[in-house]
């Protein structure tokens, strides 16, 4: 608690922090306020409960607060919740006065105020007030929107650059620190101003919850993104089980692997002059079918990752920039589609496909036209993860062959972070020629299946959580952080 005073009155805003563990001088708020009011013609005896104006704030205050302090953070975060605001801003003006007379300052504020009211079917509009000659300020409102951006969230935010004054976030500005107000569409015209704003129908029930809900998750993200000074935590490694071996072509350059049922699997398979379309029985390993990628005359494709969509299948070419379309049925040519980099890995999350090119980056693209509609970095807490191979997108996350290695990424399609690793050492068969690569599910029975290039055989594996380790396995062998034996063809 912080005791303040006023001429009109005293009272106590209520301040809470996560110290920072290497910069705890670099602070960081969200607040909001936590007072309500009636308007001066509403009758005494009948106060307004302020459910948006502000338990709405308040809440998404507490909210972050219980998220955030679940992680480590280089940063100092605090929540303010602030009283006096309906009696003219006096908690927050003294509590910057206070800050400020001690020599202190924060380095960015996000305030809340009013976030849950948008007139049923109207746009989910709302306001970010900003101060363009606060420096920082503007630029607070915008990763506001690229939050919003980023994590898809049904809202439509307008930035204000000479905003309001008329909440918390102006104490700050009037010693030029950078701070911002998130509220509901309240400003310019038309609006959609809370016809119920200080009356004894600020009530929850009024509300829309699902536009409530995504500003808190837009409020949340953009403090996250602020603040930026999250230390990561260690990413789980997971080890494996084999549950099933099965026989696999020796002479597979495996490039691409799909499930499919019942008891099939479509494989693409790799090198000049020697790659195909392949439909093979899992259990015995046999061909049941393949079409020859170069099957006419002067062609020389070096097919990569292949993945199924509606009834077609769809199969990557190396550096021809070429991909095919198949009919899955016959294996009949449908058409070709063109693409500006290598290509590596293909997969598909039921709305785009997603295709690795050898980089850090995924390229998800339009099913129909196959244009780019939105690419992600893959990282993890060491930076870009690089030479991202053949891909499986698993329940949410797609899992990707980082070539030359024996793991795979399992990566957040929306940020691109690696948010586990596979360790499949001592898996490769002895006397496997090439590396791991291929990575199949059965998502009916919830089978994992991978191989390798040119490997003998294909397993079906579980995946150990780190801590229960009882699979058999050796560590990558490094020489100065550098992988051995690196392979001069893919």
């Amino acid at each position: 608690m912080a005791t303040w005073g006023d001429i009109l009155l005293t009272s106590q805003n209520v301040i809470g922090e996560i110290p920072g563990k290497t910069r705890p001088d670099d602070v960081f708020m969200i607040s909001a306020h936590l007072d309500s009011t009636s308007r001066s013609d509403t009758p005494a005896n009948d106060p307004a409960p302020g459910a948006d104006d502000n338990a709405s704030g308040a809440a998404a205050v507490l909210m972050a607060a219980d998220i955030l302090s679940q992680y480590d953070w280089d940063c100092t975060l605090r929540f303010a919740l602030w009283t006096g605001e309906e009696n003219g801003v006096i908690g927050s003006k003294a509590y910057v006065r206070d800050m400020v007379d001690a020599g202190d300052s924060v380095a960015g504020v996000l305030n809340l105020d009013m976030l849950a009211w948008n007139t049923p079917g109207s746009a989910p509009d709302m306001d970010l007030h900003a101060r363009e000659t606060v420096t920082g300020s503007v630029e607070i409102a915008q990763i506001f929107v690229d939050v919003v951006d980023l994590y898809d969230l049904d809202l439509t935010p307008e930035i204000i650059p000479d905003g309001t004054n008329r909440s918390d976030h102006y104490r700050f500005w009037q010693y030029q620190m950078p701070a911002i107000l998130a509220i509901e569409d309240y400003w310019g015209e038309p609006n959609d101003f809370n016809p119920d704003y200080h009356t004894s129908q600020d009530l929850l029930g009024n509300y829309d919850l699902d536009y409530y809900e995504d500003m808190v998750k837009a409020a949340v993200g953009t403090y996250a993104h602020l603040a930026d000074c999250l230390i990561p935590p260690e990413i789980p490694t997971y080890t494996y089980r084999v549950i099933n071996t099965y026989p696999h072509d020796p002479d597979a350059f495996t490039q691409g692997l799909v499930y499919e049922a019942p008891g099939y699997l479509y494989e693409g398979t790799g090198m000049y002059q020697a790659s195909a379309l392949r439909k093979v029985k899992l259990a015995s390993g046999s061909v049941v079918q393949e079409r020859i990628l170069n099957d006419q005359p002067g062609e020389n494709y070096f097919g990569e990752g292949v993945t199924t969509w509606e009834d077609e299948i769809m199969q990557l070419t190396w550096k021809a920039r070429t991909g095919f379309v198949y009919d899955k049925t016959s294996f009949a040519e449908l058409g070709q589609f063109a693409y500006p980099t290598e290509g590596w890995g293909l997969t598909h999350d039921g709305e785009h496909l997603i295709m690795s090119d050898g980089t850090a980056t995924l390229h998800f693209l339009d099913p129909d036209t196959f244009a780019e509609v939105r690419s992600i970095t893959v990282t993890d807490n060491d930076g870009p993860v690089v030479r991202l191979n053949e891909l499986e997108y698993i329940q949410g996350e797609i899992y990707a062959n980082v070539w030359q290695t024996n793991r795979i990424a399992r990566i957040d399609p929306v940020t691109g972070r690696v948010v586990g690793w596979i360790d499949l050492a001592g898996l490769k068969p002895e006397g496997a020629r090439n590396v791991l690569n291929g990575i199949a599910y059965d998502a009916a029975g919830d089978r994992l299946f991978v191989t390798g290039k040119y490997w003998p055989k294909l397993f079906e594996i579980e995946l150990v959580p780190p801590g229960q380790d009882n699979a058999i396995h050796l560590p990558l062998i490094t020489v100065n952080n550098q992988q051995l034996a690196i392979d001069s063809q893919r």
